[in-house]
């Protein structure tokens, strides 16, 4: 889709409400038939941004052809601004929340003794700045050559159950193998990476 044949992305890229209808130059015909179908005569496609940052569109349908007078798309538009300033705030302040955990897991770090301790706060501040519920630290025990877990949300454990032990001939080489290259890794799915233990894995993205 493009500005030319897209209502919304043309409401992104003008930052001005837009309305089409049935009979639109602008409207494709594809659009057009899939609208009428379903009893749409008219479309208005409101920008949701703030401070240059676009968030999204907002589609308001109607089933009457010229539904959108001026007044309403004057309330649409800021409809539009009003959410936009929302979604802006509420980022903000997700912001100031990470920054704040963060600055208290630095402080308590500093004042740790032991290996435990450290990975004890990591955890705990991942999983509360990252908002996900299966962290991990595990330290590499050189007597067993193997990485060993320290510390673990719930969630972790449950998952891994009985097979929290990372190395040569165990399972998940995939997490040996992010710590013998020492290269991180991401996966968005992990089910299609070569090397996963369990194809099966309830697992997604590490």
């Amino acid at each position: 889709a493009t500005p030319d044949t897209s209502p919304g992305m043309r409401a992104l890229e003008t930052g001005e409400v837009q309305v089409v209808g049935r009979g639109s130059a602008d409207v494709t015909e594809q659009w057009e038939k899939a609208a009428v179908d379903v009893g749409i005569e008219s479309l208005a496609a409101v920008p949701v941004t703030y401070d240059d940052v676009e968030y999204g569109v907002i589609g308001v349908y109607a089933s009457d052809p010229g539904a959108f007078t001026e007044q309403e798309l004057e309330v649409l538009a800021e409809l539009g601004e009003t959410i936009g300033y929302a979604t802006a705030a509420v980022e903000r302040r997700e912001r100031e929340k990470a920054l704040t955990s963060l600055h208290e897991g630095t402080r308590a770090l500093l004042g740790t003794t032991t290996e435990q301790e450290v990975s004890d706060i990591v955890v705990d501040v991942a999983a509360d700045v990252l908002e996900l519920s299966g962290v991990g630290v595990f330290l590499f025990d050189s007597e067993e050559n193997a990485l060993r877990p320290v510390a673990a949300t719930d969630t972790l454990i449950e998952f891994y159950g009985d097979s929290m032990v990372f190395g040569p001939g165990h399972d998940d080489s995939l997490t040996w193998d992010t710590y013998a290259t020492g290269q991180s890794n991401v996966f968005d799915d992990i089910r299609s990476v070569e090397g996963v233990y369990n194809p099966e894995t309830p697992g997604r993205s590490a």
